[in-house]
């Protein structure tokens, strides 16, 4: 049981701290699961990420598998996907909640579509700029 409750606690750390990308939380598996926990060595992680290329689907998901499965059978393959999604679940539900609000309040909202509008300049402005450098 124990064994699960620090498999779960990784997962949600590394989730909750990754950003960017698939490729984003690497540095916190390296950390966490080899040189942290000892559950992996480094080769075991790259010869997994490069099994993963093949397979479709979400890197961290994959990991999450593999490493739960590794750590702790099904129980903790199951447990490790699950502590994967807490942390995003949240954020969404935490974005959701704030977004109500803000829609609520007119000069928010205003202020939410005029960022659009730069944010799409700035995306036009540095294609084009992408253009004229060719």
């Amino acid at each position: 049981m124990l064994i699960l409750l620090k498999l779960a606690f990784s997962f949600i750390k590394i989730s909750l701290l990754s950003f960017g990308g698939a490729y984003s939380f690497l540095p916190l598996v390296q950390r966490e699961f080899v040189e942290g926990r000892a559950w992996a060595s480094l080769q075991e992680i790259q010869d997994l990420i490069a099994y993963s290329e093949i397979i479709p689907g979400a890197l961290s998901i994959k990991f999450a598998t593999f490493m739960g499965m590794r750590v702790a059978g099904w129980a903790g393959e199951v447990v490790a996907n699950l502590a994967n999604m807490v942390a995003p679940v949240l954020l969404i539900i935490g974005y959701m909640a704030v977004n109500q609000r803000i829609n609520k309040v007119p000069e928010l909202a205003q202020f939410r579509m005029a960022l659009r509008y730069a944010v799409g300049g700035l995306i036009l402005g540095f294609g084009t700029k992408l253009i004229v450098a060719q």
